[in-house]
């Protein structure tokens, strides 16, 4: 806890669990559990009184938060301004992004579209014409 007191007024106390150090903050014992997984602590209150409001958050392009743990990371490759998929809508195909998971990335797909034939795995399609449909 750090506090500071106005000239004659009582210290205010703050406690910020994304940097301190006490068995319910963002620490939990064992070093940054939000830093160590990559993402950023952000505290809710800083009242003493206050605990356990503390908040992983994910890094961009990926989002996704979690209180009192780490969060879920979701990175859509698909998206539009963001993600590699957008080489997808550029060329006039639908963009697949078959697990959003920040684990798992480059498994975006362009599919061609109808009547077209063709789909490519983390990269634009070559499309064929299916004169069958």
């Amino acid at each position: 806890e750090t506090g500071h007191a106005k000239k004659g007024g009582a210290t205010k106390c703050v406690l910020d669990e994304c940097t301190a150090v006490c068995a319910t903050c963002a620490d939990e014992g064992s070093g940054d559990i939000c830093k160590k997984n990559e993402q950023d602590c952000q505290e809710g209150s800083t009242q003493r009184l206050i605990k356990g409001d503390w908040t992983c958050k994910c890094r961009m392009p990926a989002t996704g938060s979690a209180t009192r743990a780490v969060a879920t990371c979701i990175v859509d490759e698909c998206d539009p301004v963001h993600g590699p998929g957008r080489a997808c809508k550029d060329v006039g195909q639908r963009c697949i992004d078959t697990s959003p998971l920040a684990s798992s990335q480059g498994d975006w797909q362009c599919v061609c579209p109808s009547p077209q034939a063709g789909r490519g795995e983390a990269a634009v399609a070559n499309c064929t014409l299916n004169e069958c449909q």
